[in-house]
């Protein structure tokens, strides 16, 4: 997949793409619609902390979101080189679920 678009789905509140998880889709140029989601570490230290306090997740013992991709930043240029680096090594298909 040479040319794509993407698209990004926030949680509806403020956005800091330092502490944040969203879903990106990424639509082909078939027409073919992907989804990841793409969170930061500071995001998985806050939900951890939050979830400690709450009890939830085994008291913050785990934090778990199927597919998730790791990204330092959630700008979309950062997110566009995450997924030319996926595509360009043949591992798109292992983190992202097509529609």
């Amino acid at each position: 997949m040479k040319d794509y678009d993407v698209a990004l789905e926030t949680l509806g509140r403020p956005y800091d793409p330092s502490d944040e998880a969203l879903y990106v889709t990424v639509t082909g140029e078939d027409g073919i619609r992907y989804h990841a989601p793409f969170v930061t570490p500071r995001f998985i230290k806050n939900i951890s902390e939050k979830n400690r306090a709450t009890g939830e997740c085994l008291d913050g013992t785990y934090f778990s979101m199927p597919g998730m991709i790791v990204v330092s930043e959630l700008t979309e240029p950062r997110i566009r080189a995450t997924i030319d680096n996926l595509l360009e090594n043949h591992e798109f298909n292992e983190y992202f679920r097509k529609d």
